[in-house]
């Protein structure tokens, strides 16, 4: 039965946890992947919830959870789109 829409594959982990060497050591192994890279974080806000991690860790955690939500929303659409898989 051939695939219609094409398969994802997430690494999800900590910041400098290895999510973008693992993404394109995947790209490299697979046929036919593509990748999306990794949107970086805002730096403002990471220095800011650096100055004060109580105050600012809901809204750096939800700033976070908001851009790989967006993330996540590309690579289905590119994934269907391409037919392919999409690496992310």
């Amino acid at each position: 039965m051939e695939n219609k829409y094409g398969n994802m594959i997430l690494s999800e982990g900590l910041i400098s946890a290895g999510k973008s060497t693992l993404t394109k050591e995947l790209v490299n192994k697979i046929p036919n992947a593509i990748s999306i890279e990794e949107q970086t974080i805002n730096s403002d806000l990471l220095a800011t919830f650096y100055a004060d991690p109580k105050k600012y860790s809901f809204l750096f955690q939800m700033e976070n959870l908001c851009s790989r939500y967006s993330q996540h929303i590309d690579g289905i659409k590119q994934a269907w789109t391409n037919k392919k898989i999409t690496v992310y």
